[in-house]
């Protein structure tokens, strides 16, 4: 009964820790990225240069991804992490000062963003890599929905909130709550006990690194399943990635909100993500996880389908929080997926492929979007997205591995 608990999960101590320290940094995470949202559609009313933005960030999510997966394989993960901490804290610290001192350009935030996303290259494969060590082989599932929830509470809480605190107090207050958000995530991190034990050899000549990196990807190509997977990744999230770029746009324009708006839109979204992780913390651990993820799919379709026809705040609201509530339906169940098939010793290389496979599609998408926004609207954006995951889901209900998996 107690591992079925809800967040059973939480009573091993270094996961709650871990778990505590990314609650506080994605809070901060989902307000700056509103405040620099705004900033950026305020001073150029352009969904094309909020794009930019965000392919800054997420370019090195892809580049670096190689080098990170195997930096993770042979360092102590709990180590790199509160590094990673360490250097976002500082760089958002001092995007935060040049802000308020009136010396940031607009040209300046896509550098910031570049640095950011290099750190988090680094942060995440660790991060994801080090659960299998942190609870019991049968909490998998239940650990990375509990895990997920820091973000959809983050979703639910921060947009909202700092939505009303950049319209009360301005951007400045918002980017300062993101830095002493690393701050705190590096202290909880820094206290667990966990250390983990290098599982490729200590780094040495590149020829050796050349050959862990082509090893790692043999493994996931000759795998039947984590093929499917990976490929449906870069799909999916070049169909995600036009969202966030579109979103202010679609506020301003369509439903005719400010930024308290775009929060609260934002919020709904966070709302359907948190009763997703929910759901499937609760019980996702009992359902097959091919068809839970297919049944996610066609759900984050139709809801695009609607946010595309939708004009009132309402209607965006609906849409948004059904939007939210399919992510865990797909994340939950790929994440875990990854994480049965793939040895221990090569879980840093298979996430850092993973996360390099689901953000690579990402910038074409968000440049796309920012064009087509800007030209025919942020509808025109939202009917697109739900032709292509309609496309996507069908793809993934024929492929039988996946729609097998349990």
């Amino acid at each position: 009964m107690r591992e079925l608990h809800l967040l059973g999960v939480l009573r091993h101590r270094d996961f709650r820790l871990l778990w505590s320290g990314q609650l506080v940094s994605n809070l901060g995470d989902a307000a700056s990225a509103l405040a620099l949202a705004w900033l950026v559609q305020e001073e150029t009313h352009s969904a094309l240069m909020v794009g930019a933005v965000m392919v800054a960030f997420a370019a090195p999510l892809v580049v670096a991804a190689p080098v990170a997966g195997l930096v993770v394989d042979r360092v102590d993960k709990r180590g790199l992490m509160v590094w990673c901490d360490a250097i976002r804290f500082g760089l958002i610290a001092l995007l935060a000062a040049l802000y308020a001192s009136g010396r940031l350009s607009i040209a300046a935030v896509p550098v910031f963003a570049l640095a950011v996303g290099t750190a988090t290259a680094f942060f995440e494969p660790a991060r994801q890599s080090s659960l299998i060590h942190l609870v019991d082989p049968g909490e998998l599932s239940q650990a990375n929905a509990v895990s997920m929830l820091t973000r959809q509470i983050a979703q639910l809480v921060g947009p909202t909130a700092a939505g009303l605190v950049v319209a009360r107090w301005g951007i400045a207050s918002a980017l300062w709550f993101h830095a002493a958000s690393y701050g705190v995530s590096a202290l909880a991190v820094g206290s667990m006990r966990w250390r983990s034990e290098p599982g490729l050899t200590a780094p040495g000549r590149w020829p050796g690194v050349i050959d862990d990196l082509k090893a790692g990807l043999r493994m996931i190509g000759a795998h039947p399943l984590l093929r499917i997977v990976f490929a449906l990744a870069v799909v999916v999230n070049f169909a995600m990635a036009p969202v966030p770029v579109v979103l202010p746009l679609y506020v301003a324009t369509v439903t005719h909100q400010g930024p308290v708006g775009l929060g609260l839109v934002q919020g709904t979204m966070g709302m359907g993500m948190l009763a997703g992780s929910l759901l499937m913390s609760a019980v996702g651990g009992r359902w097959a996880k091919g068809p839970t993820g297919i049944g996610g799919l066609w759900t984050m379709a139709s809801s695009m389908l609607l946010a595309g026809w939708s004009r009132t705040p309402l209607g965006a609201g609906l849409a948004f929080a059904v939007w939210g509530a399919a992510g865990p339906l797909v994340n939950v169940p790929v994440v875990t997926l990854v994480q049965q098939q793939v040895p221990p010793e090569r879980q840093g290389q298979a996430f850092a492929a993973f996360m390099a496979a689901t953000v690579a599609a990402q910038p074409v998408g968000m440049l796309l979007a920012g064009l087509v926004g800007d030209r025919w609207g942020a509808p025109a954006v939202f009917l697109a997205v739900s032709l292509l995951l309609a496309a996507v889901s069908l793809a993934a209900t024929a492929a039988r591995p996946l729609r097998f998996a349990r």
